[in-house]
């Protein structure tokens, strides 16, 4: 097995690492909910673009690589394409939505005045409807068992390295 080919598991290993660091203060997130989801979206967008990667530097590690990433998602191998179609589309929507924020934002700071509530409200709800429609979609392109896989991901290995600090403000 070539570097290359290992690189996947050091890479979750990693990342792994990472989130138990964080998991020290804070609450886990409930699970199936939009936050929780949405953080697996830009997990799974990063995991692809790294296989992607990989595989243009090492072209005959892409099934290594695929075998890993199915199987740590609890998904099908066959399932993949969907998947990483439909998070890079989340993904997308998700950054014009920061894009919108950050300009309306920007707009407001020039008269010295912060965000408008309301429209700043909007934005999360927008972000909570792409998330569910992102998951919507996945779990009708899925096959039933790659479905119920990521979701067992989801909920439990990936929502364990998921912790949110109470600000204390509501």
């Amino acid at each position: 097995m070539s570097k290359l080919s290992r690189a996947l598991p050091v890479f979750l290993f990693c990342l792994t690492a990472m989130q138990a660091q964080v998991q020290r203060e804070g609450v886990l997130l409930a699970p199936d909910s939009p936050e929780l989801y949405e953080s697996f979206f830009y997990l799974h967008n990063d995991m692809s673009n790294f296989v992607e990667q990989k595989t243009l530097a090492e072209p005959s590690a892409l099934n290594r690589l695929e075998d890993g990433t199915a199987t740590v998602l609890r998904v099908a191998k066959a399932d993949l394409p969907s998947l990483r179609a439909v998070s890079r589309q989340v993904i997308a929507d998700l950054k014009k939505i920061d894009d919108d924020r950050r300009d309306h934002l920007n707009k407001r700071a020039r008269i010295e005045i912060g965000g408008d509530p309301t429209v700043l409200r909007d934005f999360a709800l927008r972000r909570q409807q792409i998330v569910a429609a992102g998951m919507d979609q996945l779990s009708k392109t899925l096959s039933p068992a790659s479905w119920t896989g990521l979701r067992s991901f989801i909920n439990d290995r990936h929502r364990q390295g998921i912790r949110v600090l109470d600000t204390g403000s509501k």
